[in-house]
């Protein structure tokens, strides 16, 4: 990328630029408002990858693995490392990715696995602090929809840029979020609200730390887990939910040694088709 975006970046704090990263290498720069981009074209991490567009994956997770830069070590990167390969889902819908070498390392070392990956805004709130910390890794072709950011974050909060990043996976819909942790509860349900009144999709996938108890209800749908998903706060604050009428999500926790790494446990989720036979 130009050195003179890159200044623009840095010094432009009050304008609308917005970038991401993702194997299309093409769209790696500067995104305006006005400006869209198209993630179509076949390109992903690993030479030579063939996939079958009709597959409907089966196994998808969401970790937060709160990665805050100020507490990343070489140490943490590398456990984080070993736990993805553990878990080896079809999708892995990733927050609190906010050390730009863990994002790295997690490309570059699962691109075997991982051909396809793709980034929440990384437009940094306050210049110094933490983008958005949102970043997906696919075995499937990942199309980009839009990325919305939470206003009025409050507390340490707002020294982030969290939001909600919309995209398309082999025609299964998606809406990664990373909601307020600190902020008062009628904040974290205004920005589920957001989630679903800002979606260009009619049904989709909900996915990420949603950071409330009874998010479900926000989306007019039933639980589908009751295992708590916080540590710290031995809470129910991680998701997938199923917004689509014939697909199912069996949801699971998956209890890995995280000491020292992350306050959430990874959930597992395996989609389901409502009916016999699953046409794409």
């Amino acid at each position: 990328m130009c050195i003179l975006s890159r200044l623009r970046r840095l010094c432009c704090r009050n304008n609308k630029h917005r970038y991401i990263i993702s194997s299309n290498y093409d769209n790696n720069d500067i995104i305006t408002d006005e400006e869209q981009f198209e993630l179509l074209k076949p390109y992903n991490n690993c030479n030579n990858y063939r996939y079958n567009q009709n597959y409907l994956p089966e196994k998808i997770v969401s970790w937060n693995i709160n990665d805050v830069i100020c507490f990343s070590t070489p140490y943490s990167r590398e456990i984080i490392l070993k736990r993805l390969k553990i878990i080896n889902a079809d999708i892995i819908f990733l927050q609190g990715v906010f050390n730009n070498d863990t994002r790295t390392l997690i490309i570059d070392n699962l691109k075997e696995i991982y051909q396809y990956y793709i980034t929440g805004d990384l437009y940094q709130q306050y210049s110094v602090f933490e983008h958005s910390g949102l970043l997906i890794i696919s075995k499937y072709p990942i199309i980009f929809n839009k990325f919305i950011p939470f206003q009025n974050q409050s507390s340490i909060d707002k020294l982030c840029n969290k939001g909600v990043l919309y995209v398309t996976i082999n025609k299964i819909n998606f809406a990664l979020a990373h909601c307020s942790y600190y902020s008062d509860i009628k904040l974290i349900e205004t920005e589920l609200s957001l989630i679903k009144e800002e979606s260009s999709f009619n049904e989709y996938f909900v996915v990420g730390s949603l950071q409330h108890s009874e998010a479900y209800k926000s989306f007019n749908i039933s639980s589908n887990n009751r295992c708590y998903t916080n540590i710290d706060k031995q809470s129910i604050n991680d998701y997938i939910l199923s917004l689509y009428q014939h697909l199912n999500i069996i949801i699971n926790i998956s209890y890995l040694d995280i000491t020292h790494i992350s306050y959430n446990y990874p959930i597992i989720g395996h989609i389901r088709s409502n009916t016999f036979e699953y046409n794409l």
